[in-house]
């Protein structure tokens, strides 16, 4: 288990604490909250079920100083790179069944209670933390192997240009093939995803940062995938639709056979099923597009060359990558300039 691997507490079982519960009953009946948290009739998608949880950083912007107490489930911080008085809210780990009611209690302070109008700028974004720590190693690959499949896709639906921001760069524009192959190679070991954790970049679309300790800079870890690509909203549908697609990918790779479907993926270009595959791994939370095709093909083929992994490898992954040139690894790959005739 990657629990085992990366040596974090385990997650907060937010159900199991009776005041907490408490709490949140008195916030919602106290504020009148019942009839925004009901998925129905605030026309919100239901939230799939997974063992998997998500914890939330929302940045908002525009924010006097908060007087009245925090509502459950929520704490904040200050952030530098945001402005005119921004801060970060952190959510706690929270289950699928009480996402809805974290997020409609966190609007509802902001808006209902401290009267307040945030600020959702393009300075702004929103990650989300993925529990992974009941996974098993060869899972937690399974995981990236999908996340790299359906990348593109991930940054289409979070729009804004997030693909260009430096907070947040795809794994398909980094220089981390290289390292992605012996990631994915099948003679991992625990030690080995170790090495490569602490020479991870901090601001990836996918980041590996939180999933265990960095001792040499004094950070936890908190044995989660932090996916930084959403663009700072008070959109509802689109946050909770956000978080369905991070849990199916994890229930994906929990659940379904890991061969099968990466000899699936490896066919592709042969069987054309991209269509089937979709349907498989995001169709309950997502309906397939035609315009998600050349994103999904484009997601394959960056796939299939982190696939070719060298057999046998046991290569030590700070062997190619010097700690001291971190930097290098997620320089944005740029068009080369033309040579004037």
């Amino acid at each position: 288990m990657i629990r085992d691997i990366v040596g974090v507490p385990a997650v907060l079982k937010i159900e199991n604490r009776q005041i907490l519960q408490r709490d949140i009953k008195n916030y919602i009946k106290y504020f009148n909250l019942t009839s925004q948290i009901n998925p129905k009739t605030n026309n919100l998608p239901i939230v799939i079920e997974s063992d998997s949880r998500l914890g939330f950083e929302i940045e908002v912007e525009n924010i006097d100083p908060l007087k009245e107490k925090l509502p459950p489930l929520w704490t904040v911080i200050g952030d530098m790179s945001l402005r005119n008085n921004g801060i970060e809210f952190l959510s706690l780990p929270i289950p699928p069944s009480q996402i809805i009611t974290a997020l409609v209690i966190f609007d509802s302070y902001l808006r209902k209670i401290c009267k307040q109008t945030p600020d959702y700028s393009w300075r702004t974004s929103i990650h989300v933390h993925c529990d992974v720590q009941s996974l098993t190693l060869s899972q937690f690959q399974f995981l990236l192997k999908l996340y790299l499949c359906f990348e593109p896709i991930f940054f289409y639906i979070a729009a804004n240009n997030r693909d260009n921001s430096n907070f947040c760069i795809p794994l398909s524009h980094s220089d981390l093939v290289p390292v992605l192959r012996q990631l994915l190679c099948p003679t991992l070991q625990g030690h080995q995803l170790l090495s490569l954790h602490t020479e991870w970049p901090k601001y990836s679309g996918l980041s590996l940062f939180r999933l265990a300790p960095h001792p040499e800079l004094g950070l936890n870890g908190y044995g989660t995938v932090e996916y930084r690509q959403f663009p700072g909203t008070d959109n509802m549908i689109s946050l909770v639709t956000w978080g369905n697609m991070i849990l199916s990918l994890y229930n994906a790779a929990q659940t379904l056979n890991s061969e099968t479907i990466t000899s699936q993926l490896l066919q592709l270009n042969i069987s054309s099923e991209y269509e089937q595959i979709f349907k498989t791994i995001l169709g309950k939370v997502l309906p397939f597009r035609p315009e998600y095709l050349p994103l999904f093909v484009k997601g394959v083929t960056f796939f299939k060359q982190c696939q070719l992994y060298p057999k046998n490898s046991t290569t030590v992954f700070q062997a190619q990558y010097p700690q001291t040139k971190r930097a290098i690894l997620f320089t944005p790959k740029r068009p080369k300039p033309k040579k004037d005739i």
